[in-house]
């Protein structure tokens, strides 16, 4: 993000989505829910079933990020960030200048209190395993 921050720095909001996740996200929604708050940032977020391969929040009764930890040790939920988001110049600010610099890792957990989890219900899957795209390949809405 830092390599394209000259890219979107003049929107006032922009999409960030990770190449591993095949999802079928009503982004629509997700983008309404956003501009209505105007949060530093808006993660799509899911349940999972091993929260300790995951980026896991913790929220609020306003579905506010309160906590943000990248591959916990012990997971304390199972509310995972989907790597669909949308960020605003806040985002950017928060990247450190060390490299390598982790979204996961050194810019969310930073956000924590700035940012708003939107609940995902939609077909989502994270593709990075090999089992997870074969069960994509068999599982894609609208496959016949």
């Amino acid at each position: 993000m830092r390599a394209n921050r000259d890219w979107v720095t003049s929107d006032e909001m922009f999409w960030v989505f990770y190449a591993d996740v095949l999802n079928a996200a009503d982004l629509e929604a997700m983008l309404t829910s956003h501009r209505r708050r105007n949060p530093a940032a808006t993660l799509g977020v899911y349940e999972v079933s091993d929260p300790s391969r995951c980026g896991i929040v913790v929220t609020d009764e306003d579905w506010v990020i309160q906590n943000f930890v990248e591959k916990p040790h012990q997971p304390v939920g199972n509310l995972a960030f989907s790597g669909i988001m949308t960020g605003t110049r806040e985002v950017l600010d928060a990247i450190p200048e060390q490299t390598p610099a982790d979204i996961g890792f050194h810019v969310l957990p930073q956000l924590a209190g700035r940012m708003l989890a939107y609940p995902i219900r939609d077909y989502l899957i994270d593709i990075g395993t090999l089992e997870n795209y074969q069960k994509a390949q068999a599982t894609w809405p609208g496959l016949s």
